[in-house]
């Protein structure tokens, strides 16, 4: 493949992401480089970069942003790219809207290696047609709701449930009609942001196979739709057929809710052995509340790390996530896993308000879609003064009760 015209730097304008518009694609990172950030491209499934490209910082943007951006010519509509942050690791774009590496559930490039986990890439290529112009969305009144939630590939996976695609998001399709008859209004999809199942140290002891992340609740993107869902190994299928899914769902008179994790990700606790993705490569203080004096993460979600979800860069990262689920699959609706940590500070500390959910209810792109908040976090904080309109939030003690 020959190579694409030399970069040049993009205009200011352009947000976070890759931009696509008549054979120019422009790049733009936020990154923390003390020498550079290089940004190499790949033909699908290819081992080697066909070109490699030097960023250039835009020095016109404001603390607390530091953006690199590049414009490139020519390249093919699909490709896959990575960036490299002052000669380091190979890091996935946090904005990148797919990534290849996870087609095969339970399948991993480490599975013959030391480490755990995957190697992911950004990946570009076509996206569903925006929703707006697909299925209309059902409407539900409030007091007549109905939600179930239900696990993408748990759902179909046996034999038992008689679909021809089992474990899917097409083979939930088949499942729609059932899901009627039993008087549900809103679907409420676990976690499908893309995740490494095979993160997993832990082995069967009687067999020896690599033990799974089944739920999902270890996000590696808040962008790509979970690859391994797909009943198509091509990379890039699963956002047509999440897409597709969520329109069959609408036509049925069914909301689709997505549970989502933004409180934490699957880059654990940052130690040598933990993975490194993308956000703790390019700026770990801005993505992650971090321990005064060790930098280590800190950790208020049981689970390694806690998304600095107040700092803007973050902030502006979280909203663009949400609009891109409602713009793109026509989602109605978002229930946030440990939504407490929407109110810590820079320190972990619980604040009164929290900037980032006000914005979040503000925000005209999500303005009548449900938003339901997990009320506390890993620690038991809530905060007092509860979520703002037009949050709703999920009733622990009635969930107990009931149980």
């Amino acid at each position: 493949m020959s190579a694409p015209r030399s970069p040049a730097p993009a205009p200011r304008d352009s947000a976070p992401g890759l931009h696509r518009e008549r054979g120019t694609s422009r790049f733009a990172i936020h990154a923390r480089a003390a020498h550079g950030v290089a940004l190499d491209l790949f033909e699908v499934g290819a081992e080697r970069p066909f070109t490699t490209a030097a960023l250039e910082r835009d020095e016109g943007e404001p603390e607390p942003f530091s953006i690199w951006r590049a414009e490139l010519r020519g390249l093919p509509e699909r490709f896959e790219y990575l960036y490299r942050v002052d000669g380091g690791a190979p890091l996935c774009d946090p904005y990148a809207p797919l990534l290849s590496g996870g087609e095969v559930w339970g399948r991993s490039a480490d599975d013959a290696e030391p480490q755990v986990g995957r190697r992911y890439r950004g990946l570009v290529a076509p996206l569903p047609a925006p929703a707006a112009g697909r299925a209309a969305r059902p409407v539900i009144e409030p007091g007549r709701r109905v939600i179930y939630e239900l696990h993408v590939r748990g759902f179909t996976r046996h034999a038992s449930s008689g679909v021809a695609r089992p474990g899917t998001y097409l083979g939930l399709i088949d499942k729609i009609p059932d899901l009627r008859e039993l008087g549900v209004t809103t679907v409420e999809l676990m976690p499908v942001f893309e995740f490494d199942e095979t993160e997993n140290p832990r082995r069967a002891p009687a067999t020896g196979a690599r033990l799974l992340n089944f739920w999902g609740y270890s996000p590696v993107s808040f962008f790509s739709p979970k690859a391994g869902y797909a009943s198509d190994p091509t990379p890039g299928a699963a956002a047509g057929e999440l897409a597709t899914l969520i329109d069959e769902l609408h036509r049925s008179g069914l909301e689709v809710v997505l549970d989502v994790v933004y409180n934490h990700t699957g880059e654990g606790g940052g130690g040598v052995a933990a993975a490194l993705h993308s956000w703790r490569g390019f700026d770990a203080g801005a993505y992650y509340l971090l321990e005064p004096g060790s930098g280590r993460p800190l950790d208020l979600t049981g689970c390694g790390n806690t998304v600095h979800l107040n700092h803007p860069v973050t902030r502006r990262l979280v909203l663009d996530s949400l609009r891109h689920w409602v713009e793109v699959y026509g989602v109605d609706g978002f229930r946030f896993d440990l939504a407490a940590v929407l109110f810590r500070g820079e320190r972990g500390q619980p604040l009164e308000r929290s900037p980032l959910a006000e914005e979040i209810g503000a925000d005209r792109a999500l303005a009548g879609r449900l938003l339901i908040a997990e009320p506390w976090d890993a620690t038991g904080f809530s905060p007092e003064s509860g979520f703002p309109e037009p949050w709703l939030e999920w009733d622990g003690e009635f969930r107990d009760g009931v149980r």
